[in-house]
């Protein structure tokens, strides 16, 4: 019997229950299920590959790293791991937030052995900011949040664990402790109860209307008379407003034309007048005046006058 075969045969098996949890995003039973894979076959590329992906999904940056590299030296041709550990190091910023989060993950959590729990959560908040996938710091947060009695801060941060990795047993645990304190295990408890508890129903089983309260006449004619001055308030207070408005600006326009028309009515009267007056004024004044004060008085002009006045017309003899 070949032990090679049968060993790389469970090591395969492993491997594909351990991509399948991957792919639910359970990425604690998949890390699992991976590491027994390597521990049949350390040559397990494709696992060892998968592991350390997973690392940097929950934010281990150098667990992650160590994985590509070994599988990169046992397989330095044809291997992904050549491509991820190059995007980690075209982005040398990654390398150093990764450093630098472990360092205060580390500094948090000697703070939290020696009860100083607000420094400890300022260094776990500086954490969550560079590294929003940093599980653990979550984690230590969300406890850190319970040891307060911070319930609904602590579910926040444990509903964040089970976003990235759905089966995490220690965010699992916890949040059990926080629904608890918070009631909502037995709103969901109850919701489930619900869901479940109703079964098939059958020809014998009768519907039964549920109760259906009387109105009394008078409820009814306070309720009409209710919405009768709700009505009425609301006519006055947005319809009949809006009519008035515009009814105002139709009879402004109306009076402003009508002013126009009258001013041009007037100056055309005043026109009228004044040319009437002039022309009467002309007609009345007389051509020539004599004047003794003017003209002197000649006794030879007069006398010439009253001869030729005293002439009279001839009748002609036929």
């Amino acid at each position: 019997m070949n032990y090679d075969i049968t060993l790389g045969r469970i090591s395969n098996c492993y491997y594909n229950l351990g991509l399948e949890r991957a792919k639910l995003r359970d990425l604690s039973g998949a890390a699992e299920l991976l590491k027994k894979s390597l521990l049949f076959n350390k040559y397990q590329k494709d696992a060892r590959n998968l592991l350390g992906l997973i690392f940097f999904e929950c934010g281990e940056t150098a667990d992650a790293l160590v994985q590509w590299v070994i599988s990169l030296n046992m397989f330095p041709h044809d291997n992904i791991a050549d491509e991820y550990l190059e995007a980690v190091q075209r982005k040398p910023a990654i390398l150093r937030i990764c450093t630098d989060n472990v360092n205060r993950y580390n500094q948090a959590l000697i703070y939290a052995q020696t009860n100083n729990e607000d420094l400890a959560i300022m260094q776990l908040n500086q954490v969550i900011q560079d590294s929003p996938n940093y599980v653990k710091a979550h984690i230590l947060l969300a406890l850190l949040y319970m040891k307060r009695e911070h319930w609904v801060k602590a579910g926040r941060s444990l509903y964040k664990v089970l976003k990235i990795d759905r089966n995490n047993p220690k965010a699992l645990v916890l949040m059990d402790e926080v629904k608890q304190r918070t009631g909502r295990k037995e709103v969901e408890q109850s919701k489930l109860r619900n869901a479940f508890s109703h079964r098939k129903m059958t020809d014998d089983d009768v519907i039964v209307p549920q109760e259906v309260k009387e109105v009394s006449p008078w409820m009814v004619v306070v309720y009409i008379l209710i919405g009768v001055v709700l009505a009425l308030l609301t006519f006055n207070m947005l319809i009949l407003p809006a009519n008035k408005r515009a009814l105002n600006a139709s009879n402004n326009q109306e009076l402003i034309s009508y002013t126009d028309k009258l001013d041009l009515a007037n100056r055309e009267i005043r026109i009228l007048t004044n040319s009437t007056a002039l022309w009467k004024n002309s007609t009345r004044k007389p051509l020539f005046r004599f004047s003794s004060s003017r003209m002197p008085m000649n006794p030879s002009w007069v006398s010439t006058v009253h001869s030729l006045r005293s002439i009279r017309p001839m009748k002609a003899e036929i």
